[in-house]
Formats: C-alpha cells, sequence, structure tokens
C-alpha cells in the first residue's frame, strides 16, 4: 500500500501524490531508461510503418485488457518495488507522459502537436491538481493570475 504522506489533501490515488511517486529518480530508473532507450532504437531501425504496426497492435491489445479491468484495481509502480498505486491514478499518470512525450516529439519533427484533446485536458488536471498538492492553492492561483506574485514557479511540477 503506498504511504500517505503529511500534507497530501487526500490519500493514495490523489493526483499529486501518484504524479510524485511516478516521477521519483534514481539510479534504476535511469537504468531502465536505458534499457528502453536501446529498445526503441532497435525498433526505429524497423522503419516507420513497422513501428506505426507495433504501437496499433499494443493499442489493441491494452484496449481489450483494460475493459476488463476495474478501476480501483491495485497494480505494483514498477520503479518504485513494492509500492502499489490504483490502476485509475496511474493511468491517469500515463496520460500526462503521452501529452507531454507526444508534444515534444511534435516539436522535434515540426509538426502540429497530435495529442488527443481529452488526454491533454486529463494531463493538466493531473498536473494542477501535484501543483496545489505541492505548493499549495493559493500559490497556484498567483501562477495562474498575477505572474509577479509567482514567487515559487508553482505550475512547474515536473
Amino acid at each position: 500500500m503506498v504511504p500517505r504522506r503529511r500534507g497530501d489533501r487526500c490519500g493514495p490515488g490523489h493526483a499529486g501524490a501518484l504524479l510524485r511517486q511516478a516521477h521519483r529518480h534514481d539510479g534504476t530508473r535511469f537504468r531502465a531508461q536505458r534499457r528502453r532507450r536501446a529498445r526503441s532504437e532497435e525498433t526505429a531501425a524497423a522503419g516507420p510503418e513497422a513501428v506505426a504496426d507495433e504501437a496499433r497492435a499494443a493499442w489493441q491489445r491494452l484496449s481489450a485488457r483494460l475493459t476488463g479491468e476495474l478501476a480501483d484495481r491495485r497494480v505494483a509502480v514498477l520503479h518504485r518495488p513494492g509500492e502499489e498505486m490504483l490502476l485509475d491514478g496511474y493511468l491517469r499518470t500515463r496520460c500526462v507522459e503521452l501529452a507531454v512525450h507526444l508534444e515534444d516529439l511534435a516539436l522535434s519533427v515540426g509538426v502540429g502537436t497530435p495529442t488527443p484533446g481529452a488526454a491533454t485536458a486529463l494531463a493538466i488536471d493531473v498536473l494542477v491538481a501535484a501543483a496545489r498538492e505541492r505548493h499549495g492553492d493559493q500559490a497556484v492561483l498567483h501562477a495562474l493570475t498575477r505572474r509577479e506574485r509567482d514567487v515559487e514557479g508553482a505550475l512547474r511540477v515536473l
């Protein structure tokens, strides 16, 4: 079970707590990133059509699997041995990753951002919740409305 930290507005499964868990940096995470990069380079070497085919197949497998899953199911956090989070919350953090990295990729190849509107809206909700948890509501209000009062950089959560 994921422990509730002092100051969390909600218990485990709250968007800010989930994002905090998903973005802890330690040596394990960096090793995993290097392995993912090596696999990605191998996949890319097959060409864009093969990559698109693989992505479509993965999407279909995932869609079929998630249809039967309960949103309140607990899942292990791969890069945090022994910790769990709600499947629904975990998927929300994946939407943040999707939105951020699709934008990065689109910018790198000079095309418009292809992120679906629903994923973007969900990512914004998760990130604002993380900002509220990390900096407090007043700081987030200042960041959103008065740049000169945003002394904490309250909207910077990643």
